[in-house]
């Protein structure tokens, strides 16, 4: 098993827009899945990270991190009704890239 450093796997997944969400216990266990364009099995790269979540409601951290492409999906901003920030703590991620294969340290 191969090992890089959270750093590296950032800057590989720098590119990616797009996250898979799936939930698992009541208590806020959460999995995320990242995948580059070229994918598994070619020069791309697959993240899965498992952590906690938490649900944020709180405007003023909408602000902090809202950007104009979030406003073609919410058409109210940060005033959508319903709308909330999910924050994962991190616990462990594993990735792949082609043959390579390791865990990160979190």
């Amino acid at each position: 098993m191969s090992k890089k450093s959270l750093a590296g796997i950032a800057k590989e997944m720098a590119g990616i827009d797009i996250a898979i969400l799936s939930t698992h216990t009541e208590n806020g266990d959460v999995a995320l899945g990242f995948s580059s364009e070229a994918g598994l099995f070619a020069e791309g790269i697959y993240v899965a990270v498992e952590g906690t979540a938490e649900l944020i409601r709180d405007k003023a951290v909408f602000h902090q991190h809202w950007t104009s492409d979030l406003d073609k999906w919410f058409e109210n901003g940060v005033d959508t009704p319903g709308i909330v920030l999910i924050k994962v703590r991190a616990n462990r991620a594993t990735y792949w890239k082609g043959r390579e294969e390791g865990e990160v340290g979190i």
